[in-house]
């Protein structure tokens, strides 16, 4: 019946929300892949663009190969058009190509993007706007364009009153300024981020502990560092974020080789799995050290 598609719907939404927080992308894909069919079972296309929508960032972070996202942006654009729902599709696509290398074409998404959503005047969602492109620009290597994104994000969710989010881009934040040699500021906003950040919000759980490691390593506090590093890894194993995944153990491997370890043994010592051997060198850059945000 109608309704039971569309109370189908929000439950299988809410599921696949339960899985977002908890980074299992791969979970969240599945869930949103039973609300997209309920919603088109009921001609409900509102609730079809919206499911969609959010397809598109389970996507990105989880372990869908590329092909399949674009896909899925096919799939989204031609149906939302006009509409602003095609917003996250090009928002996706940028994520896409900057993860090739192909920077300036992210940008010119991003800029689309934006554009939907300041005529829409949609402010949450242009703050997450900004946050994808901090996360584009450390992949790019602008550390300094990434923290102009990334303070403009945080700025805008101080301004709407929304906590939960700023716990995250405060700690992704941090890592910009540790990319700067800025340890003191980093440390101010790891410190924010711990306070605010949920105990089950593993993305910022997972970048506050990798930046905290970062910056002791930084002053030569080496035990505090690793641990801290390792704990990262430890938390981000138990998702499918693989570019997480594979930030983390970068992040490890500087930690031990300025504490004077080989990166062969800091490697050696973590199951780094195909995948994230691949998400970590999907740039085909030697610098993999921006592999952090998605959308």
């Amino acid at each position: 019946a109608l309704g039971d598609d569309l109370g189908l719907v929000r439950a299988w939404r809410l599921i696949g929300d339960v899985h977002w927080n908890h980074a299992r992308y791969g979970a969240a894909d599945d869930a949103l892949a039973h609300a997209i069919e309920h919603a088109r079972r009921a001609g409900a296309k509102h609730e079809e663009a919206d499911a969609l929508g959010k397809y598109m960032g389970s996507g990105v972070y989880g372990p869908a190969p590329v092909e399949e996202i674009e896909r899925r942006c096919d799939e989204l654009l031609p149906i939302s058009s006009g509409t602003g729902y095609e917003a996250p599709a090009l928002t996706a696509l940028a994520w896409v190509r900057a993860m090739k290398g192909r920077f300036a074409e992210a940008s010119v998404l991003l800029g689309r993007s934006r554009a939907i959503y300041e005529d829409l005047g949609l402010r949450l969602r242009l703050a997450f706007v900004a946050e994808t492109a901090g996360g584009i620009e450390l992949l790019a290597g602008d550390a300094i364009a990434a923290e102009r994104e990334f303070r403009t994000c945080l700025a805008a969710l101080a301004e709407m009153g929304e906590q939960g989010i700023q716990s995250t881009v405060a700690a992704a934040l941090a890592h910009a300024l540790i990319e700067q040699g800025r340890f003191d500021e980093a440390e101010e906003l790891v410190s924010a981020s711990e306070l605010t950040g949920a105990e089950d919000d593993v993305s910022t759980q997972v970048l506050g502990r990798s930046a905290r490691a970062r910056i002791e390593a930084g002053r030569g506090r080496q035990a505090e560092a690793e641990r801290l590093a390792r704990e990262a890894v430890a938390l981000s194993e138990a998702t499918d974020d693989l570019n997480m995944r594979g930030d983390t153990l970068v992040d490890l491997g500087e930690v031990l080789s300025a504490g004077g370890v080989s990166y062969e043994a800091a490697t050696a010592t973590q199951p780094v799995s195909t995948e994230v051997a691949a998400a970590a060198t999907a740039v085909g850059a030697a610098d993999t050290k921006p592999l952090r945000i998605g959308i």
